[in-house]
């Protein structure tokens, strides 16, 4: 099984952090690797199958002092600053129905 390690962009440094979710087509099985911001982009790099199928995964970015939607359903994958502001991205977990 072939691996690479794409980008994908998750949200722009001036979108804010409303909490709304964010959705991003990733191959299924796609292993996050770093969550950083590139060019006023937040962006994602993940090791992926690129020939697996497209599953959808929400990601949430959350600034501090603002409130944190269903938190037991958060992942912290990383904390970035822009100027100055502090940005808290999470990826939201699958629920079982």
């Amino acid at each position: 099984m072939k691996h690479m390690i794409y980008k994908y962009r998750i949200g722009s440094v001036w979108r804010g952090g409303s909490g709304a979710p964010i959705k991003v087509e990733l191959p299924e099985g796609a292993t996050i690797l770093s969550v950083q911001t590139q060019d006023e982009e937040v962006m994602v790099w993940a090791r992926v199958n690129p020939n697996a199928v497209q599953v959808s995964r929400w990601f949430v970015i959350i600034g501090t002092g603002h409130d944190v939607p269903n938190p037991k359903h958060l992942i912290h994958l990383t904390t970035y600053q822009h100027e100055d502001e502090v940005w808290h991205v999470f990826e939201e977990k699958q629920c079982s129905p």
